[in-house]
Protein backbone atom coordinates (compact mmCIF):
# COMPACT_ATOMS: atom_id res chain seq x y z
CA UNK A 1 0.00 0.00 0.00
CA UNK A 2 1.05 3.46 -0.82
CA UNK A 3 1.62 6.16 1.52
CA UNK A 4 -1.21 8.07 -0.30
CA UNK A 5 -3.81 4.88 -0.52
CA UNK A 6 -2.59 4.62 3.89
CA UNK A 7 -3.57 7.91 3.64
CA UNK A 8 -7.37 7.93 1.93
CA UNK A 9 -7.79 4.79 4.28
CA UNK A 10 -6.79 6.72 7.31
CA UNK A 11 -8.93 9.74 6.64
CA UNK A 12 -12.09 6.88 4.96
CA UNK A 13 -12.19 5.55 8.58
CA UNK A 14 -12.35 8.97 10.41
CA UNK A 15 -14.54 10.09 8.76
CA UNK A 16 -16.91 6.71 9.52
CA UNK A 17 -16.13 7.38 12.55
CA UNK A 18 -17.45 10.74 12.80
CA UNK A 19 -20.96 9.84 10.89
CA UNK A 20 -21.43 7.07 13.72
CA UNK A 21 -24.19 8.32 16.62
CA UNK A 22 -21.90 9.11 19.62
CA UNK A 23 -23.15 7.11 23.03
CA UNK A 24 -24.52 9.06 25.70
CA UNK A 25 -24.57 8.62 29.11
CA UNK A 26 -28.42 8.64 29.06
CA UNK A 27 -28.21 5.78 26.74
CA UNK A 28 -25.54 4.26 29.68
CA UNK A 29 -27.14 4.02 32.09
CA UNK A 30 -30.64 2.93 31.01
CA UNK A 31 -28.58 -0.24 30.03
CA UNK A 32 -27.06 -0.70 33.43
CA UNK A 33 -30.84 -0.65 34.62
CA UNK A 34 -32.31 -2.56 31.94
CA UNK A 35 -29.36 -5.20 32.70
CA UNK A 36 -29.93 -5.34 36.41
CA UNK A 37 -34.02 -4.95 36.49
CA UNK A 38 -34.13 -7.62 33.37
CA UNK A 39 -37.18 -4.85 32.62
CA UNK A 40 -36.91 -2.12 30.44
CA UNK A 41 -39.96 -0.62 31.70
CA UNK A 42 -38.48 -1.04 35.14
CA UNK A 43 -35.19 1.09 34.14
CA UNK A 44 -37.43 3.68 32.84
CA UNK A 45 -39.60 4.47 35.70
CA UNK A 46 -35.85 4.04 37.80
CA UNK A 47 -34.56 6.64 35.28
CA UNK A 48 -37.91 9.35 35.66
CA UNK A 49 -38.16 8.00 31.45
CA UNK A 50 -41.32 7.85 29.51
CA UNK A 51 -41.64 3.81 27.84
CA UNK A 52 -40.82 5.56 24.39
CA UNK A 53 -38.15 7.23 25.37
CA UNK A 54 -36.35 4.45 26.88
CA UNK A 55 -36.95 2.02 23.48
CA UNK A 56 -35.69 4.75 21.25
CA UNK A 57 -32.51 5.42 23.61
CA UNK A 58 -31.57 1.49 23.67
CA UNK A 59 -32.42 0.82 19.87
CA UNK A 60 -30.08 4.03 19.39
CA UNK A 61 -27.38 1.88 21.45
CA UNK A 62 -27.96 -1.05 19.89
CA UNK A 63 -27.55 0.80 16.61
CA UNK A 64 -24.42 2.77 17.71
CA UNK A 65 -22.67 -0.66 18.99
CA UNK A 66 -24.24 -2.78 15.94
CA UNK A 67 -25.18 -5.62 18.03
CA UNK A 68 -28.26 -6.40 20.00
CA UNK A 69 -28.24 -6.61 23.70
CA UNK A 70 -31.36 -7.90 24.93
CA UNK A 71 -33.84 -10.76 24.00
CA UNK A 72 -37.25 -10.22 25.13
CA UNK A 73 -39.12 -13.25 26.83
CA UNK A 74 -42.86 -13.57 28.40
CA UNK A 75 -40.44 -12.68 32.00
CA UNK A 76 -38.68 -9.73 31.05
CA UNK A 77 -35.56 -8.64 29.24
CA UNK A 78 -32.76 -11.59 28.38
CA UNK A 79 -29.29 -10.50 28.01
CA UNK A 80 -27.37 -11.58 25.16
CA UNK A 81 -23.35 -12.63 25.30
CA UNK A 82 -23.11 -8.94 24.17
CA UNK A 83 -24.43 -7.56 27.11
CA UNK A 84 -22.70 -9.67 29.47
CA UNK A 85 -19.54 -8.60 28.31
CA UNK A 86 -20.37 -4.86 27.99
CA UNK A 87 -22.39 -4.55 31.46
CA UNK A 88 -18.94 -5.25 33.76
CA UNK A 89 -16.99 -2.52 32.01
CA UNK A 90 -19.92 -0.08 32.12
CA UNK A 91 -21.40 -0.09 35.66
CA UNK A 92 -17.07 0.36 36.48
CA UNK A 93 -17.15 3.89 34.39
CA UNK A 94 -20.70 5.29 36.03
CA UNK A 95 -19.38 4.47 39.39
CA UNK A 96 -16.70 6.50 38.72
CA UNK A 97 -18.86 9.00 37.10
CA UNK A 98 -20.74 9.09 39.88
CA UNK A 99 -17.94 9.38 42.43
CA UNK A 100 -16.17 12.28 40.24
CA UNK A 101 -19.76 14.42 39.85
CA UNK A 102 -20.23 13.72 43.98
CA UNK A 103 -16.45 15.57 44.63
CA UNK A 104 -17.23 18.34 42.59
CA UNK A 105 -20.69 18.72 43.90
CA UNK A 106 -19.33 18.70 47.20
CA UNK A 107 -17.13 22.36 46.45
CA UNK A 108 -20.31 23.84 46.24
CA UNK A 109 -24.23 23.81 45.77
CA UNK A 110 -23.93 21.93 43.06
CA UNK A 111 -25.78 19.06 45.15
CA UNK A 112 -28.90 21.09 46.45
CA UNK A 113 -32.25 20.44 45.07
CA UNK A 114 -34.42 22.66 43.34
CA UNK A 115 -38.05 22.29 43.88
CA UNK A 116 -40.80 23.61 41.62
CA UNK A 117 -44.32 23.73 42.71
CA UNK A 118 -47.56 25.00 41.91
CA UNK A 119 -48.93 27.22 44.75
CA UNK A 120 -51.84 25.25 45.55
CA UNK A 121 -49.63 22.16 45.93
CA UNK A 122 -48.24 23.70 49.02
CA UNK A 123 -50.37 20.90 51.48
CA UNK A 124 -47.68 18.00 49.53
CA UNK A 125 -45.08 19.59 49.50
CA UNK A 126 -43.77 20.94 52.52
CA UNK A 127 -44.51 17.47 54.40
CA UNK A 128 -42.34 15.88 52.04
CA UNK A 129 -39.53 18.73 52.39
CA UNK A 130 -39.49 18.71 55.89
CA UNK A 131 -38.79 14.59 56.49
CA UNK A 132 -36.01 14.95 53.17
CA UNK A 133 -34.59 18.10 55.16
CA UNK A 134 -34.58 15.74 58.78
CA UNK A 135 -32.93 13.17 56.72
CA UNK A 136 -30.69 15.09 55.13
CA UNK A 137 -29.63 16.74 58.12
CA UNK A 138 -28.58 20.72 56.59
CA UNK A 139 -29.61 22.63 53.31
CA UNK A 140 -31.50 21.21 51.21
CA UNK A 141 -31.40 23.70 48.09
CA UNK A 142 -34.85 26.24 47.33
CA UNK A 143 -38.46 25.74 46.60
CA UNK A 144 -40.13 27.72 43.93
CA UNK A 145 -43.99 28.76 43.67
CA UNK A 146 -45.02 29.19 40.13
CA UNK A 147 -48.03 28.50 37.54
CA UNK A 148 -47.55 25.18 35.69
CA UNK A 149 -46.26 26.93 32.47
CA UNK A 150 -43.63 28.77 34.06
CA UNK A 151 -42.54 25.64 36.45
CA UNK A 152 -42.09 23.87 32.42
CA UNK A 153 -39.83 26.31 31.38
CA UNK A 154 -37.85 26.19 34.39
CA UNK A 155 -37.42 22.74 34.27
CA UNK A 156 -36.59 22.66 30.52
CA UNK A 157 -33.87 25.19 31.30
CA UNK A 158 -32.04 23.16 33.87
CA UNK A 159 -33.20 26.12 36.54
CA UNK A 160 -35.21 22.83 38.34
CA UNK A 161 -34.38 19.35 39.42
CA UNK A 162 -38.44 18.35 39.87
CA UNK A 163 -41.57 20.31 39.56
CA UNK A 164 -44.87 19.52 41.19
CA UNK A 165 -48.26 19.84 39.98
CA UNK A 166 -51.49 18.41 38.57
CA UNK A 167 -51.66 17.21 34.82
CA UNK A 168 -53.72 15.16 32.63
CA UNK A 169 -52.80 13.22 29.61
CA UNK A 170 -50.90 14.32 26.66
CA UNK A 171 -50.10 17.47 28.66
CA UNK A 172 -46.27 16.98 29.51
CA UNK A 173 -44.07 18.15 26.46
CA UNK A 174 -41.57 16.04 25.10
CA UNK A 175 -38.51 15.46 26.86
CA UNK A 176 -39.88 15.68 30.33
CA UNK A 177 -41.12 13.01 32.28
CA UNK A 178 -43.94 12.98 34.53
CA UNK A 179 -43.87 10.34 37.30
CA UNK A 180 -47.62 9.84 39.06
CA UNK A 181 -47.12 10.28 42.62
CA UNK A 182 -50.74 10.54 43.79
CA UNK A 183 -53.99 11.08 42.99
CA UNK A 184 -55.64 14.59 44.46
CA UNK A 185 -59.49 15.45 44.70
CA UNK A 186 -60.32 18.84 43.18
CA UNK A 187 -64.19 20.43 44.03
CA UNK A 188 -65.46 24.10 43.81
CA UNK A 189 -65.12 26.18 46.96
CA UNK A 190 -67.46 28.83 47.84
CA UNK A 191 -67.81 30.98 50.65
CA UNK A 192 -69.93 29.45 53.73
CA UNK A 193 -72.16 33.19 53.85
CA UNK A 194 -75.21 33.95 52.50
CA UNK A 195 -75.42 35.25 49.28
CA UNK A 196 -72.16 33.83 48.21
CA UNK A 197 -73.45 31.74 45.08
CA UNK A 198 -73.87 34.85 43.86
CA UNK A 199 -69.84 36.10 43.45
CA UNK A 200 -67.80 35.86 41.29
CA UNK A 201 -65.52 32.64 39.81
CA UNK A 202 -62.09 32.51 39.59
CA UNK A 203 -60.65 30.38 37.43
CA UNK A 204 -56.91 30.03 35.68
CA UNK A 205 -56.71 32.05 32.16
CA UNK A 206 -57.31 30.20 29.05
CA UNK A 207 -54.42 27.92 27.44
CA UNK A 208 -52.69 27.56 30.41
CA UNK A 209 -51.34 24.60 31.94
CA UNK A 210 -54.19 25.10 35.40
CA UNK A 211 -57.10 25.99 32.74
CA UNK A 212 -56.16 22.83 30.67
CA UNK A 213 -56.01 20.52 33.65
CA UNK A 214 -59.59 22.34 34.95
CA UNK A 215 -61.35 22.03 31.47
CA UNK A 216 -60.42 18.19 30.95
CA UNK A 217 -62.03 17.64 34.31
CA UNK A 218 -65.04 19.80 34.39
CA UNK A 219 -65.43 21.52 30.78
CA UNK A 220 -65.49 24.84 29.52
CA UNK A 221 -68.76 25.87 31.06
CA UNK A 222 -68.62 26.79 34.68
CA UNK A 223 -71.43 27.63 37.10
CA UNK A 224 -72.14 31.73 37.47
CA UNK A 225 -70.38 34.23 36.58
CA UNK A 226 -66.69 34.08 36.18
CA UNK A 227 -63.45 36.24 35.27
CA UNK A 228 -59.56 34.43 34.96
CA UNK A 229 -56.82 34.69 37.43
CA UNK A 230 -53.19 33.46 37.89
CA UNK A 231 -52.75 29.98 39.17
CA UNK A 232 -53.50 29.27 43.00
CA UNK A 233 -50.98 31.85 44.28
CA UNK A 234 -54.25 34.06 45.35
CA UNK A 235 -56.83 31.14 45.73
CA UNK A 236 -57.48 32.14 49.50
CA UNK A 237 -56.95 35.13 49.81
CA UNK A 238 -60.11 35.06 46.86
CA UNK A 239 -61.91 32.82 49.02
CA UNK A 240 -61.70 35.17 52.14
CA UNK A 241 -62.78 37.95 49.74
CA UNK A 242 -65.94 36.25 48.44
CA UNK A 243 -65.04 34.52 45.70
CA UNK A 244 -65.33 30.96 44.60
CA UNK A 245 -62.46 28.86 43.99
CA UNK A 246 -61.09 25.47 42.72
CA UNK A 247 -58.58 24.14 45.20
CA UNK A 248 -57.83 20.41 46.21
CA UNK A 249 -59.66 19.09 49.28
CA UNK A 250 -57.04 18.40 51.01
CA UNK A 251 -55.78 22.87 51.22
CA UNK A 252 -58.86 23.84 52.88
CA UNK A 253 -59.31 21.72 55.97
CA UNK A 254 -57.98 24.53 57.87
CA UNK A 255 -60.38 27.17 56.69
CA UNK A 256 -63.62 28.19 58.40
CA UNK A 257 -66.89 29.64 56.73
CA UNK A 258 -65.69 27.79 53.83
CA UNK A 259 -67.78 24.67 51.75
CA UNK A 260 -66.47 22.21 49.19
CA UNK A 261 -69.51 21.64 46.89
CA UNK A 262 -69.77 20.32 43.55
CA UNK A 263 -68.13 19.24 40.95
CA UNK A 264 -65.64 16.91 42.44
CA UNK A 265 -63.15 15.57 40.14
CA UNK A 266 -60.03 13.68 40.52
CA UNK A 267 -56.57 14.65 38.69
CA UNK A 268 -53.15 13.25 38.90
CA UNK A 269 -50.28 14.72 40.69
CA UNK A 270 -47.13 14.42 38.80
CA UNK A 271 -42.94 15.10 39.70
CA UNK A 272 -41.95 16.27 36.44
CA UNK A 273 -38.29 15.42 35.54
CA UNK A 274 -36.05 15.95 32.65
CA UNK A 275 -36.17 12.70 30.59
CA UNK A 276 -32.16 13.47 29.45
CA UNK A 277 -30.91 13.96 33.33
CA UNK A 278 -30.61 10.88 35.43
CA UNK A 279 -32.25 11.71 39.14
CA UNK A 280 -30.18 12.26 42.04
CA UNK A 281 -30.86 10.46 45.25
CA UNK A 282 -32.75 13.78 46.32
CA UNK A 283 -35.06 13.73 43.81
CA UNK A 284 -35.91 10.10 43.72
CA UNK A 285 -36.42 10.30 47.96
CA UNK A 286 -38.39 12.95 47.27
CA UNK A 287 -40.46 11.44 45.32
CA UNK A 288 -41.14 8.65 47.05
CA UNK A 289 -42.15 11.33 50.07
CA UNK A 290 -45.03 12.38 48.01
CA UNK A 291 -46.30 9.13 47.17
CA UNK A 292 -46.64 8.30 51.11
CA UNK A 293 -48.62 11.00 52.51
CA UNK A 294 -51.77 10.85 54.09
CA UNK A 295 -53.38 13.74 54.59
CA UNK A 296 -56.99 14.39 55.67
CA UNK A 297 -59.18 16.18 52.95
CA UNK A 298 -62.33 18.65 53.46
CA UNK A 299 -65.81 16.90 53.32
CA UNK A 300 -67.36 17.97 49.89
CA UNK A 301 -71.30 18.81 50.53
Amino acid sequence: MSLEDARRSLESAREAQRRRPSLSTQQLHLFAEAYRLRSLSDAADVLFMSQPTASRTLKALEDRLGVTLFTRTPHGLEPTEAADRLFPGIARALEELHAAVGLVADLGHASALRIGAAPEMLVYVAPAIRTLATEREGSLGHLRFLDGDALVRELLHHELDVAVLPAVADQVPEGIHAASVRRVRFALHRPARPGARAELLAIPPAGSWERTVLDARVGPDHPGPWFETTGGAVAKKLLAEGFSVYLPLACTTDLTDVVATPPVFTVELHALTLESMRPGDDVTRFVELLRSLDLPERVPT
